[in-house]
């Protein structure tokens, strides 16, 4: 659901452009899940609207404003391939070092706790 709400806050655009956004969406909130943070689908984000602006500015375009939901069929199976790859290699470097989830407890002052005779 939560890849949809995603998908759909992008914009409707395209059939295609929309199946890639809500890709994206299912990826991302795979990620978190399976390895307890935001960082992967936060990464995932920032290089993905930075690889956006980056090709947009070397074709000129960045007065465009078409969103990823307008993408035509064929950029979007690419990214979408891409984002699959993406999330099968954190997958799998996530069950060859499993992130810490111990919890970082902060310390004591010593010099304020109260004197117990």
């Amino acid at each position: 659901m939560q890849a949809v709400i995603f998908a759909a806050l992008h914009g409707w655009g395209t059939p295609w452009g929309f199946a890639d956004l809500t890709v994206f969406g299912l990826v991302t909130g795979v990620l978190a899940v399976r390895t307890g943070g935001l960082e992967a689908g936060i990464a995932l984000h920032v290089c993905n609207n930075l690889l956006s602006c980056v090709l947009a500015a070397a074709y000129g375009e960045l007065t465009i404003d078409e969103t990823a939901a307008d993408l035509p069929w064929q950029f979007a199976l690419v990214d979408m391939a891409m984002l699959l790859a993406y999330g099968a290699a954190v997958l799998w470097l996530t069950r060859r070092h499993p992130p810490s989830t111990a919890e970082v407890t902060p310390p004591v002052d010593e010099a304020r706790l109260p004197v117990m005779w």
